[in-house]
């Protein structure tokens, strides 16, 4: 049967993969507007996923008037019903103060929640803040965990700071090995490192220097280049509408 079919029998999974062709599937002409009709129905109906891509249109504003507040709203039901991204942004809601009152205690607890979905960068966020102290008891050891779940999936961000644990003896013991290893794995084969490098820091988008680190030590990796300067997340919240979205 036609997904339209469907549609006007009221199939919420209908609505939502007709809103996704229109909008990435191939030959398309994106109509966003329609799109975000076609999310919205599928939305209302509990559809999960519309939820949270109802969520990217508002606060995108693509199909309807951009509107953080009601973003962050469809974000926190998709997250409420399990949506991984979802969880996410509703946690960088809550750190940065977005469409939602600024709470650490609250940006830990849907980051926490989101890590239990398998949300890398929120694993990359939680050690960072494990690594730095921030809302939490500083450990160093949890933050090199985090770390790693989130490297072994890919997140370069996560693979920069766990070769930084290695080459410094943070939470784990010390391997130059591991850390080029986990540099080369991040594409930052040719970095010049100093034996007290930097961490990326998700929250504000830095690269923090290390306690105690001085112009003038002695490199460790003998490798040319210069340290360069690394975002915070791949991007500010997991909310840019893509074509290469894993169904889930």
């Amino acid at each position: 049967m036609a997904l339209k079919k469907k549609v006007d029998l009221g199939s919420a999974d209908a609505a939502f993969r007709l809103g996704y062709r229109l909008a990435f599937g191939r030959n398309r002409v994106r109509n966003w507007k329609c799109v975000a009709q076609f999310w919205k129905m599928a939305a209302e109906a509990g559809h999960r996923r519309a939820k949270f891509y109802l969520g990217t249109c508002y606060e995108q504003g693509q199909g309807v008037k951009r509107n953080i507040h009601t973003a962050m709203l469809w974000y926190s039901e998709a997250a409420k019903a399990g949506h991984p991204e979802a969880q996410y942004n509703v946690a960088l809601g809550y750190r940065d103060g977005e469409g939602m009152p600024q709470d650490t205690s609250m940006y830990l607890y849907w980051l926490r929640r989101a890590c239990r979905s398998g949300e890398p960068l929120a694993w990359l966020d939680l050690g960072f803040c494990y690594h730095e102290g921030f809302g939490v008891k500083k450990d160093l050891k949890r933050a090199a965990i985090l770390y790693r779940k989130a490297a072994m999936r890919g997140e370069a961000k996560a693979q920069w700071n766990l070769a930084l644990c290695h080459l410094n003896g943070d939470g784990v013991r010390k391997n130059r090995l591991l850390a080029v290893k986990w540099l080369r794995s991040c594409g930052r084969s040719k970095i010049h490192l100093v034996s007290k490098a930097r961490t990326v820091n998700p929250i504000n988008g830095e690269i923090e220097k290390e306690k105690g680190a001085g112009e003038g030590e002695s490199t460790i990796l003998k490798e040319e280049a210069c340290l360069s300067r690394v975002d915070a997340t791949t991007m500010a919240r997991r909310a840019w509408l893509t074509d290469h979205y894993s169904a889930k």
